[in-house]
């Protein structure tokens, strides 16, 4: 057989995740033509998908040295990023770019790593030119947005976040399978440090709101694995939890906290409740439900006088009043939240512009009258 035929059945083998195959005979075809490009980049990307990266660096790091296209150095760069190398991305980046130039989804990458390092000025230069060469790029304006809301430039992060949304005009929103989707993730969902800090934000919000005394009875709108139970400071005499998955119910209930889980659509479990909450808490769920009229109606049924109603939302600029920001997820604007709350005789106590789930978001404190 000739190389390119050996490449190409180990490259049919590699699509089937046929990777031991396909290494056996990258591996041979390499020991015979050790210096040949083809079967570096196969043999590199190859043992990447197969999840080995250590083993694929050096392959993909000559390809890139010894042809340093974009194709090439992103291959390079998706490797670093999987073993979190950013340092390194940063210094590959700034090597080649003078022999790139400002190529979109390169920029993109070095943008990100600075951002994860916490380089916040330097990730917004760097995610600009990419801006300057696309304005609607997404993982631009998303990251840059990132970036904004961590160095404390909380209304241009806002700005830039709102760019990558649309006025919502649908009666209907996106149907999405959350039930699939969370039996997925109730697995890891307490790994990321991000649902953590949801639950803690929460309790700063109820915390300043009440600055007296913690509630007695609280009503969780999407309790998820039951991580708010663990971040009051105290336990309340009721805390009751709704979510649309039974997976993330099943742990939330091995924590013992709760007095009672719920399983279903938000607004339809609210509407059967009667006992009213001294604290109606919510973070990163009231973005998946695009008009919220009839969450703040049940808010104000149950809330106590003198309760508190603490939640986030994504957040969009005032000259809109809801924004689809990705299907079947949205974002709200504060004059919209406002007229929501003066509604139903909610009033507001704060709007904090903050980190929310990876971009800036809306945490805010409604109270009812006492």
């Amino acid at each position: 057989m000739t190389p390119d035929e050996v490449l190409r059945i180990a490259s049919m083998h590699a699509v089937r995740g046929e990777y031991e195959t396909a290494l056996s005979l990258l591996r041979q075809l390499h020991a015979f033509i050790p210096d040949d490009i083809q079967v570096m980049r196969a043999l590199g990307i190859v043992l990447a998908n197969s999840g080995d990266h250590e083993a694929a660096l050096p392959f993909l790091h000559q390809v890139a040295q010894r042809q340093c296209t974009p194709d090439n150095v992103m291959g390079l760069i998706k490797v670093l990023g999987a073993m979190r190398r950013f340092p390194d991305i940063d210094h590959v980046c700034s090597v080649v770019w003078p022999h790139i130039g400002d190529e979109l989804a390169f920029l993109g990458e070095w943008g990100y790593a600075n951002l994860l390092m916490e380089r916040f000025d330097r990730a917004l230069e760097i995610l600009g030119k990419a801006l300057a060469l696309d304005p609607h790029f997404r993982p631009a304006l998303h990251n840059g947005a990132s970036a904004l809301v961590r160095s404390g430039r909380g209304e241009e992060a806002v700005s830039m976040y709102s760019r990558l949304g649309r006025a919502w005009a649908s009666t209907e929103a996106v149907a999405r399978d959350f039930v699939g989707e969370y039996a997925a993730l109730s697995q890891s969902y307490d790994d990321n440090p991000l649902h953590h800090y949801f639950s803690a934000r929460l309790v700063r919000l109820v915390q300043d709101a009440r600055p007296e005394a913690m509630p007695d009875s609280v009503l969780e709108l999407g309790c998820g694995s039951g991580l708010l139970s663990q971040a009051l400071p105290q336990k309340p005499d009721r805390l009751v939890g709704i979510d649309i998955s039974p997976d993330m119910l099943a742990r939330a209930r091995t924590r013992g906290a709760y007095s009672s889980l719920l399983c279903g659509d938000l607004v339809e479990v609210m509407a059967g409740l009667e006992e009213p909450f001294d604290a109606v808490m919510s973070a990163g769920v009231l973005c998946y439900l695009p008009d919220l009229r009839k969450v703040f109606a049940n808010v104000a049924r149950l809330l106590s006088p003198g309760g508190v109603f603490a939640f986030s939302v994504d957040p969009v600029g005032d000259d809109m009043e809801i924004a689809e920001m990705e299907p079947g997820e949205f974002a709200h604007s504060r004059p919209y939240l406002r007229a929501l709350a003066a509604e139903t005789g909610l009033t507001e106590i704060r709007i904090d512009i903050d980190l929310h789930r990876g971009a800036p978001g809306f945490w805010c404190s409604f109270g009812k009258a006492g």
